[in-house]
């Protein structure tokens, strides 16, 4: 649909002479009355609307040229127009070559929407000829009508529908993930399928509220453009769509402010695949998406102070343990950031990250309960201490099993002790019956084990330790998850990351 749209009578006409009915109507009759020349005129006062809609073959006129540079036939023509207009019924005239013509007004209603003449008419019975004409042009009439009415419902329509079919998207798209970083690029490329635009920015207010920054920017003719800089309240389109609170449609671009109980950003799209301008219907397709987008945003906010608390809650609960474990058995500081990273090469998604990270503070908090002269003891455990020791993974998730916001997190600690061959515990899981975060702090584990200073064992280097996993890859180890902690050694991440760990 066109930004502007044309007049009823300019769809009507242009409808009206490309119809494949009068075109059947037209041969037909012109085998009857002797090969006529048919023009069509839109307006009897504009010469430069006229157009030939077959040209006859007997006529002695130049008719080959338009209508407008054809004086005498344009002469009588419009003459015949003017009284069939004021009569508003057909006029028959004799045209500027001493020819037959008719002209007949194309009337619909109370408008008279355009005019049809027949020069050079070859048949004397004319009169009797016209009752079946008007009847077979009021039938292309009323075809024309009912095609225009159609494509005005389908244009009705097909936003309400492109908007429901956006909805249902969304709320795909809003349960595919609550990471305001993975969730805006998400709107933004299906803002660019709905709207079949080029380019499409999210931006949302800073934590001053007088600039808005860019949030997710996505642009289909350059695959490495990235966030653009911050826009004040008030500047350009999307600056005072935001202070405003009111969208902006122009022909090539499109924004509407993100609302929820006051404005918190905007999004905008512009230049169509098409080349087309916006329309309105855009414009309503857009807000839908938009008002969709605030929930998905004001979700995913929610969800993300949720994390922070509950990361903040497992760090003080860390804390807390290793004021309460002896030195003995605290890892050391790098410990869950070294999972993290692994995790993260092995391509997990942010929520088991999440999960992976509080496995990987509270794991050991099953040792809470154990005698403190064995947790305390320099040198190596009796069975009986191992065999006690051992048992900290299932009393760890006895422990966290009360706190359902650590559910996830229970399986990772229960086996990361277990063996990738199934000789570990506490349950003899093998190969992929261990959980993936379970098998990573497995590795890290083992490797913090080694590295870390214990007073029954040598103090391994990096290296050492890292041979160490290797040799038992396939064995102790998912041979994927070591390969994954071999090439986050080879970057030295490992030892950046022991670093850090030493300067907290």
């Amino acid at each position: 649909m066109r930004f502007i749209k044309e007049d009823y009578r300019t769809q009507f006409f242009n409808k009206f002479i490309s119809n494949e009915q009068l075109k059947g109507l037209v041969s037909g009759f012109s085998a009857i009355l002797g090969d006529p020349t048919w023009w069509a005129l839109k307006k009897p006062t504009v010469p430069k609307d006229g157009r030939p809609v077959k040209q006859g073959k007997k006529c002695s006129s130049p008719s080959s040229k338009p209508l407008i540079e054809n004086t005498k036939c344009l002469k009588c023509i419009l003459l015949a127009v003017k009284r069939a207009r004021a009569k508003r019924d057909t006029v028959m005239y004799k045209c500027g070559y001493g020819h037959d013509g008719v002209v007949m007004p194309l009337i619909q209603g109370d408008k008279i929407l355009g005019y049809i003449s027949l020069c050079n008419i070859q048949n004397k019975a004319l009169s009797t000829l016209m009752p079946p004409l008007k009847s077979s042009i009021g039938a292309v009439m009323d075809d024309v009508k009912k095609e225009l009415e159609l494509s005005k419902l389908y244009d009705t329509i097909r936003p309400r529908a492109i908007a429901l079919s956006t909805i249902h998207t969304v709320h795909r798209v809003l349960s595919s993930t609550l990471n305001l970083d993975e969730l805006l690029p998400k709107v933004a490329r299906l803002c660019l399928q709905v709207l079949r635009a080029k380019r499409c920015h999210i931006m949302l207010f800073d934590d001053t509220k007088k600039y808005l920054a860019s949030k997710a920017f996505i642009d289909i003719d350059d695959d490495k453009a990235g966030l653009k800089a911050k826009v004040k309240i008030g500047r350009g389109v999307e600056g005072r769509a935001a202070e405003k609170g009111e969208a902006s449609l122009k022909p090539s671009y499109i924004c509407v402010p993100l609302i929820d109980e006051d404005v918190m950003g905007v999004i905008s799209a512009s230049q169509k695949i098409n080349k087309e301008p916006f329309s309105a219907f855009d414009l309503e397709i857009l807000t839908t998406l938009a008002e969709q987008t605030v929930t998905a945003i004001k979700n995913a906010q929610l969800y993300e102070e949720q994390e922070r608390i509950i990361i903040g809650s497992v760090k003080s609960l860390s804390m807390m343990l290793d004021a309460k474990i002896p030195n003995t058995y605290v890892h050391c500081p790098a410990f869950p950031n070294i999972t993290i990273a692994l995790g993260k090469e092995m391509g997990m998604a942010r929520k088991a990250l999440n999960s992976l990270y509080c496995a990987a503070l509270l794991h050991d908090a099953g040792k809470l309960g154990m005698p403190e002269e064995v947790l305390r003891k320099k040198t190596r455990l009796s069975d009986k201490e191992y065999t006690l020791i051992r048992k900290h993974p299932i009393e760890t998730a006895k422990i966290l099993k009360p706190m359902d916001a650590l559910t996830p997190a229970i399986p990772i600690i229960l086996h990361h002790h277990e063996r990738y061959d199934g000789k570990g515990y506490p349950s003899g899981l093998k190969g992929d019956e261990i959980p993936i975060g379970a098998r990573i702090m497995a590795v890290v584990t083992a490797f913090d084990a080694m590295v870390c200073k214990r007073p029954y064992r040598h103090c391994a280097t990096v290296s050492e330790a890292t041979s160490e996993i290797k040799m038992n890859s396939g064995a102790q180890f998912d041979p994927n998850v070591v390969k994954a902690f071999l090439r986050i050694e080879e970057r030295g991440e490992i030892k950046k990351l022991l670093k850090e760990g030493e300067r907290r």
